[in-house]
């Protein structure tokens, strides 16, 4: 039987390596050295002590992660470059590439507090330089009604290369001008880089993002299957708290409707910054969704935990582990009146707050076909090659089995 976690010492009273191996992570040697052999007692148990905590708090995660096979899909990252006034940023670089999450769910781009000082657009005290700000705030309005403030960039000109999983750029460059985006304000709450619907919008072309977490802009998807996708005002707030309505700064909010085990179609918002295809409360309790695991994602995946309470569907105390369900077939129509469907996919059943379903890329998973999400034609492109999905856990034990069907 394995262990979940094993402690290996090598060496002798002068030094050593603490192996660590388990279940769930791969061997992790830490070597230590002593000076004096009199102070191996105090020296070890305090490396032990540790190291062994971080260690179970990694195989605790993943674990979690392992327990719950099609729970979480990929998530999708394009690089982009901004230029100002012809000037490539920072200033006087020759390039300077970031990485930012492709997330449908974000109607404003954002840019993070330490992206925004690497590129100058922000001093080291955190200050927005003048050249590149707005001089106005947008607050983002989350769950709970409550809003972060945001500085607001003057215009930049946005050059957008898809990547694979891997790191590597693929496929064609894609220009977007003329686009704002916004960074956190001095002491404020920071957030992920994020590419949305403002910049997505302008791009010319929509990526194929496929099952693997490979952002690709190349030759459109070949469907016969095409899914409409309605278009609503974005969420963010101007300075009054009225809806912002500079489009050069929010693009729309999208959704798309769907139905859960065979029940009437409900919106579900359309979020490729979570991982997570997740349930209102309502909507489960009325489809007798029952729990069959909890997820913490607060813990587990903190990142996806802030965006989706930035992109407006969590609210900033909801941090409590979530119930875990399994969604018989959750079906979107096309538009000749035919079924796109995932089969036994697991859903989060969101906090008591969450307003609205989101579809997240676990669907994309669930399909197990490239797709796009066309945000300036409304609509999802699938590809109609048919495909299953086979779900390994740890040990590589076969745990579960998915399918798709395009009929």
């Amino acid at each position: 039987m394995i262990p979940d976690i094993l402690i290996l010492l090598l060496g002798d009273r002068w030094g050593g390596d603490v192996m660590l191996w388990g279940k769930q992570c791969c061997s992790w040697p830490v070597h230590f050295h002593l000076k004096d052999p009199k102070m191996i007692s105090k020296k070890l148990f305090s490396t032990l002590r540790w190291i062994t905590f971080a260690s179970f708090l990694l195989a605790g995660v993943m674990a979690q992660a392992a327990a719950i096979p099609g729970l979480t899909g990929p998530k999708y990252f394009v690089n982009v470059e901004l230029a100002a006034g012809g000037d490539v940023l920072p200033p006087g670089a020759t390039s300077q590439k970031k990485k930012f999450q492709w997330d449908t769910g974000a109607n404003a781009t954002t840019l993070s507090r330490a992206d925004a000082k690497m590129l100058g657009i922000v001093d080291a005290a955190g200050d927005p330089v003048a050249a590149f700000d707005l001089g106005k705030m947008v607050g983002a309005k989350n769950a709970n009604n409550t809003s972060n403030g945001f500085q607001v960039s003057k215009d930049f000109k946005f050059s957008v290369k898809g990547r694979k999983k891997t790191g590597a750029e693929v496929g064609a460059t894609k220009m977007a001008a003329a686009k704002k985006l916004i960074f956190p304000k001095k002491n404020g709450k920071d957030i992920s880089s994020l590419l949305g619907t403002n910049v997505m919008s302008m791009l010319g072309m929509t990526p194929k993002l496929s099952p693997n977490g490979d952002l690709e802009f190349s030759a459109p998807v070949v469907s016969t299957k095409m899914i409409t996708i309605d278009p609503n005002p974005g969420n963010t707030e101007d300075e009054t708290g009225q809806p912002e309505a500079d489009s050069t700064i929010v693009g729309p909010a999208y959704t798309v409707p769907a139905a859960v085990n065979g029940g009437a179609q409900t919106p579900f918002a359309i979020v490729m910054g979570s991982p997570y295809t997740i349930l209102t409360q309502s909507l489960a309790a009325s489809l007798g969704i029952v729990p069959v695991d909890t997820f913490d994602i607060f813990t587990s995946d903190f990142e996806s935990h802030q965006i989706l309470e930035h992109d407006g569907f969590f609210g900033d105390a909801d941090f409590s582990p979530l119930d875990v369900g399994i969604v018989s077939i959750l079906s979107l129509t096309a538009q000749d009146g035919s079924q796109v469907d995932v089969q036994n996919l697991p859903v989060l059943i969101g906090p008591s707050s969450m307003g609205t379903s989101v579809l997240g890329t676990s669907f994309i998973s669930g399909l197990g076909v490239p797709i796009e999400v066309d945000v300036e034609n409304n609509k999802i492109n699938i590809s109609p090659e048919p495909a299953s999905v086979m779900l390994f856990g740890a040990g590589g034990l076969l745990l579960a089995r998915r399918s798709q069907r395009i009929a």
